[in-house]
């Protein structure tokens, strides 16, 4: 009877794997754990837009796979159309926070809120909203347990129904420098007591564990920016931690502001941003 060869070399090499010695066996174990996974190349291109200025941000819809939307400093706001694989250009309102209900085709005013002109054409640097189904909480008082998992001291309490829309929004003012809180829905703001002040928020992001993550700078950007710095927000204690990791213009480093920022959404402990 005749073996075929790849057989043949089966059963060969079979027994002698089954056999090695354990310090061979560790050795090819680490060889293939510092050879690490198998890289996929990427393949980058513009992504045309048909808009001016620069894309200050991208912001991926939590709920609705593929739907993202983004937003330029003078060309207004975009929705990602991913069954034409397109951008999609919004209406852009001006002056004060607006609202739209289905997804950017028709916008209203939010009469509540307090900022309501932006005279330097900067206005509204972002806005940023708590985890649906949050419950809410009341104006300087600590959330209710029980926390979400993780609690690093800025945690926000869990829904009493998940699914429902949050109360929670934070709002950035570059022209006024300020921070805006809401935890009704929008019905009512404040002023976030103790936050930094004399420097524009630029961006902000929610960790999972209900720690707001902040990054300033004294001018709108990307241009012109010579001074920055990053913040973290406990949402359920309300302390303020400065978090920068390099100071514009100390120990040799250059004049800059801060403007990128993300978060780790599995890991809320991990951020990163841009100066």
């Amino acid at each position: 009877m005749r073996i075929p060869a790849a057989a043949l070399l089966a059963a060969l090499s079979l027994p002698a794997a089954l056999t090695l010695p354990a310090a061979t066996a560790a050795q090819a174990g680490a060889a293939t754990a510092a050879a690490g996974p198998a890289t996929v190349p990427y393949h980058w291109q513009n992504a045309q837009i048909v808009a001016g200025g620069f894309v200050d941000g991208i912001v991926f819809s939590p709920a609705e796979r593929g739907l993202a939307y983004a937003r330029t400093d003078i060309g207004g706001a975009y929705r990602w159309d991913a069954a034409a694989r397109r951008w999609v250009p919004l209406a852009s309102p001006a002056n004060g926070l607006w609202r739209s209900t289905d997804g950017g085709a028709d916008w209203s005013q939010v009469a509540s809120f307090p900022v309501t002109s932006t005279p330097d054409d900067i206005g509204l640097s972002f806005v940023t909203f708590g985890p649906a189904g949050e419950a809410g909480r009341a104006a300087g008082v600590s959330p209710p347990s029980p926390r979400i998992a993780g609690d690093s001291g800025g945690s926000s309490p869990r829904a009493s129904t998940d699914g429902q829309p949050t109360k929670t929004i934070f709002v950035g003012d570059a022209t006024g420098k300020d921070l805006y809180e809401s935890t009704d829905a929008g019905a009512t703001w404040r002023l976030v007591p103790g936050q930094p002040t004399g420097m524009m928020p630029q961006h902000a992001a929610l960790a999972s564990d209900g720690t707001l993550y902040l990054d300033y700078a004294n001018q709108p950007g990307p241009n012109g920016m010579t001074d920055g710095s990053v913040w973290k927000y406990g949402t359920g204690t309300g302390t303020w931690t400065d978090i920068t990791p390099e100071v514009p213009g100390a120990g040799g480093n250059p004049s800059f502001g801060y403007a990128g920022l993300a978060v780790d959404p599995e890991h809320p402990g991990t951020s990163g941003v841009m100066g």
